[in-house]
């Protein structure tokens, strides 16, 4: 026959071990209440914990698109504003250079806005958001462009001081430049001072930007090149025009090699308005595109969300209810806990 002891230190144990569990079931309870899923969902899904697995890592993956889509769209913007602004101030730089040519204004005028002009052009290819320079390419950590009239002299200025040198034997300053006549003056601008604008030229002295534009995944599926660089067309176009009437001695030159500058600087310069229209539909494309991509994840956001809800989510009344009754079977054993340290066999002696 088998003697079982009961004492009150025994009975209070148990049933602190009961308070115990009733103290971690509420904490799992509230904390279900609180985020709407269960506490441990492993141990809820058993097997089907590697659905929920893989719904938020898919789930995780399109909200980092997303967030990565807001920053390309940002930098898309950037370089949308800066090819507005460089169109603008060609199109008054074409409108000043024929006024020149006409006689409305003198040559220094229009010296003087190509010189503007030409450092507008720079600061807006060095255009860059969260550090990074749009136009560099993927050479994003260094501006594409100096400072043409900068200090020390920028390589596309030396080259062309050497350039003007090697073919009249004078610099742009000197008085002689008057004696250059405009056959003289458009053999220059057609050979010499034209190749510095072509490969490898601009790449050594103009630009350091990669031909190479920056790559972006904008979907699960799907990577696109985005923006454009330093190094396209309109931009040696626009850079040759502003050049030509800026640093070609044209406050010097005489009528007739001043109209060659003109004339050429007003039709490259419009050439590369054109071609900058071209440019911005095709990131106006790419923007269009990012925008189409953040359409369809958003629906698939919300499908893996109520996918994922359908597996995780607790019945908050549910789950009310059950801390509610768990709430006052802890109360109703705090007191009898209560009472049972109380008891003592001495007071029935």
């Amino acid at each position: 026959m088998k003697t079982t002891f009961i004492s009150t230190p025994a009975i209070a144990n148990a049933t602190r071990l009961s308070l115990m569990r009733m103290q971690n079931d509420m904490t799992e309870l509230n904390t279900e209440l609180s985020t709407g899923r269960h506490a441990d969902v492993g141990l809820h899904l058993g097997h089907r914990t590697g659905r929920t697995v893989s719904l938020r890592s898919e789930h995780a993956l399109l909200n980092q698109l997303t967030d990565t889509n807001s920053l390309v769209q940002s930098r898309l913007e950037t370089t949308q504003i800066a090819l507005g602004g460089l169109t603008e101030r060609a199109q008054g730089f074409v409108d000043i250079t024929i006024a020149s040519r006409d006689g409305w204004t003198g040559p220094h005028v229009g010296v003087a806005d190509a010189r503007d002009a030409l450092s507008m052009f720079a600061a807006q290819l060095n255009s860059s958001i969260d550090g990074e320079f749009v136009f560099a390419g993927i050479n994003s950590d260094v501006a594409p462009m100096e400072d043409y009239f900068g200090t020390p002299a920028s390589a596309a200025k030396q080259a062309v001081d050497a350039a003007f040198l090697a073919e009249f034997g004078i610099n742009q300053s000197d008085p002689a430049v008057a004696n250059i006549t405009a056959a003289d003056m458009t053999t220059f601008v057609d050979g010499a001072f034209a190749a510095l604008f072509d490969d490898p030229a601009w790449g050594a002295t103009w630009s350091s930007a990669s031909d190479q534009d920056v790559s972006s995944r904008i979907s699960p599926d799907t990577v696109i090149e985005t923006g454009t660089n330093a190094n396209i067309s309109p931009f040696r176009k626009l850079a040759m025009a502003f050049t030509m009437m800026a640093d070609l001695g044209g406050e010097t030159l005489n009528d007739q090699a001043f109209k060659v500058l003109t004339d050429k600087a007003a039709v490259i310069a419009s050439q590369g308005i054109h071609e900058l229209a071209l440019a911005q539909g095709d990131v106006g494309v790419d923007q269009q595109r990012i925008e189409r991509a953040d359409r369809i994840m958003s629906l698939q956001l919300d499908t893996l969300n109520e996918a994922i809800i359908n597996l995780e989510a607790v019945d908050p009344y549910e789950t009310s209810t059950r801390l509610n009754q768990l709430i006052s079977q802890l109360e109703v054993s705090y007191a009898v806990t209560g009472r049972l340290q109380q008891l003592s066999l001495v007071r029935y002696i």
